[in-house]
């Protein structure tokens, strides 16, 4: 039998074996594409898990970034505020001296009226306002040129100068230049701080009042006490005094916030500029004319009324107001009504942010009332007792201090803002028309009184 051997040539099996090789070259890249694949997955799955709590983490920490800056924020917030009521309580009190200390030379030359030209204290007010009314009625038109610091320094010179000559010069005259120096101090002074006050806080307004007030209480308190208590003598008790304006340079340099002051507020005087909403550019004169007009019908006139009946009263007819069957020496009467009515006008003074008065013709109406009462009083001197004379004096007071810190406010919360500084300085001239006008009335009516009056029981 004829085995039939099976043959294989070179060829066929190279080709059968490189076909294998193939097969078995595809399978593992198959495989190899698998297990990429699945590691591209896993991979991918944990580039997303990371990703995931990355993103956790971004989110925890961007809460707990956003809570601190918040708790920032309102700390800052919290600090500014503190900051802020810090320096508004340091300007109330600065303005709150400056106005005791500027209205103090003044009120000490009309308490010490009588013993500077005995039976003419009509003379007295006149050389203590007649400067004022001048000053007041042009400085608004020149005044912003000069810096504040510079006028704040003015006024305490002139007052310690003012205090010194009526000390110590005998002559007449020279007491009189004593008594204008004090007068050109208080009002300088007093349209530099009312200009001021325009470019902070509207109690402010408040405060200052209330100091020119207290000047009062503290200048006819301190004249009497020095004169009538401890019996020392006019020249003496002036001396003692004459330092006292030196602390205005204190209130005002150390006290008062702004670092404006050291450098003079502004090279042109415009006033010191606290807050980005406070207008800069000044007005121009045709602007301040026209504002001129309504300024005195709605703030001036009134004002001027209530001043020009109680300084009539204080001059004119008080000093004829006396009692011979009284505590009281009869030479300290006068003393004594400066005293209560400087009190009146010191609490009503203060009593803007408690009783508002919008109506200010209504107090001006009631100081001519009482004007005309009081001139009667004098002349038949029909009231029995000086208790009710003092009630009376009292309530001048009351009605004078309401209307000068009531017009003051009205106009720092109705006038704007960049009228403010312009309206609070040309309405200051108002007390010092009716002071002036009351001044001249007085220089005739207290010697007229006085030869005609009735002797009182």
């Amino acid at each position: 039998m004829e085995e039939n051997p099976i043959k294989f040539n070179n060829n066929s099996y190279g080709a059968i074996y490189g076909d294998k090789q193939l097969l078995d070259q595809h399978h593992d890249e198959e495989q190899q594409q698998h297990f990429n694949h699945s590691k591209l997955r896993l991979l991918n799955d944990d580039a997303e898990e990371q990703q995931q709590q990355q993103q956790i983490f971004i989110e925890k920490i961007s809460t707990v970034n956003s809570q601190d800056g918040d708790k920032l924020v309102d700390a800052a917030d919290e600090g500014g505020k503190k900051k802020k009521e810090g320096a508004k309580t340091r300007d109330l009190i600065a303005f709150f001296i400056c106005g005791l200390l500027n209205n103090y030379s003044y009120v000490i030359m009309l308490s010490a009226a009588e013993d500077l030209i005995h039976g003419q204290s009509g003379i007295v007010l006149l050389a203590d306002i007649l400067p004022t009314l001048f000053l007041k009625a042009l400085a608004p038109f020149f005044m912003h040129a000069i810096p504040y610091n510079i006028r704040v320094g003015l006024a305490v010179l002139l007052a310690l100068a003012s205090f010194q000559m009526v000390a110590w010069f005998d002559n007449i005259y020279l007491k009189l230049v004593g008594v204008v120096l004090a007068s050109l101090s208080s009002g300088g002074g007093e349209i530099t701080f009312l200009a001021m006050s325009s470019y902070y806080h509207k109690n402010t307004i408040s405060a200052w009042s209330s100091g020119t007030g207290g000047a009062g209480i503290f200048g006819a308190l301190s004249y009497l006490a020095l004169k009538g208590w401890l019996n020392l003598s006019p020249s003496i008790s002036l001396s003692i005094i004459t330092p006292l304006p030196l602390l205005m340079l204190l209130a005002t340099f150390l006290i008062m916030s702004g670092s404006h002051y050291a450098a003079g507020f502004c090279s042109r005087g415009r006033g010191m500029v606290k807050e980005s909403s406070t207008p800069t550019n000044p007005l121009t004169m045709k602007e301040k004319i026209k504002l001129v007009l309504p300024l005195a019908l709605k703030y001036m006139l009134p004002l001027t009324t209530v001043y020009f009946a109680e300084y009539a009263i204080n001059q004119g007819v008080s000093p004829n107001l006396t009692f011979r069957k009284e505590l009281i020496p009869k030479k300290d009467d006068y003393v004594y009504y400066q005293f209560l009515y400087q009190t009146g006008v010191f609490i009503s003074r203060s009593s803007v942010n408690i009783f508002p008065i919008k109506r200010l013709w209504v107090p001006a109406v009631l100081q001519c009332c009482l004007f005309i009462f009081l001139f009667l009083d004098a002349y038949f001197r029909f009231v029995p007792v000086i208790f009710f004379t003092f009630c009376f004096i009292l309530f001048e007071g009351f009605l004078g201090g309401a209307t000068y810190v009531n017009t003051y406010y009205c106009i720092s919360t109705e006038v704007p803002v960049r009228e403010r500084e312009f309206s609070m300085s040309v309405v200051s001239v108002s007390d010092a028309i009716g002071i002036s006008l009351a001044g001249l009335v007085s220089v005739f009516l207290q010697p007229w009184l006085f030869a005609n009056q009735s002797k009182r029981l």
